[in-house]
């Protein structure tokens, strides 16, 4: 039976009446959510496809991936909207790029097959930049 993981990335974001610095930490948030439900997708289809492109161990570690991404993701968006102080971001959006990283760096890895791996690098090329902004934004 083939897995299928569905996973909302909800990270709607509120930008009317943000400050400045929260409009632009909003929609980095919001490029990342984006590319990161794209990038599931992809993979979704990949893991679905008839021969999988994608082995089952490897469709559950990147499901895991995504599942910590959106959790640490919502977080990290709550944290923005609300205006938190940079001390007070600065943990979550350490968690985010630990979580990003396990994905990206180690995880991907694990696609054998290079068209995919490549297609869902490339898709995660643009929350990578999105990242780098809050990255900067928060002080680190």
């Amino acid at each position: 039976m083939k897995k299928q993981f569905f996973l909302v990335l909800p990270l709607v974001l509120l930008l009317s009446g943000c400050p400045k610095g929260a409009q632009s930490l909003a929609v980095a948030s919001d490029t990342i959510s984006h590319a990161m439900a794209d990038a599931q997708q992809g993979v979704n289809i990949a893991c679905n496809a008839s021969p999988p492109q994608i082995d089952g161990a490897t469709c559950s570690k990147l499901a895991g991936d995504f599942v910590k991404i959106a959790t640490v993701g919502k977080t990290l968006d709550a944290s923005i909207r609300a205006n938190q102080t940079t001390t007070e971001i600065v943990p979550i959006v350490n968690a985010f790029l630990d979580a990003f990283k396990q994905l990206n760096d180690r995880d991907l890895v694990g696609i054998s097959n290079p068209n995919t791996r490549l297609t869902i690098s490339t898709i995660l090329t643009g929350a990578e930049g999105a990242i780098s902004v809050i990255y900067a934004m928060t002080g680190k």
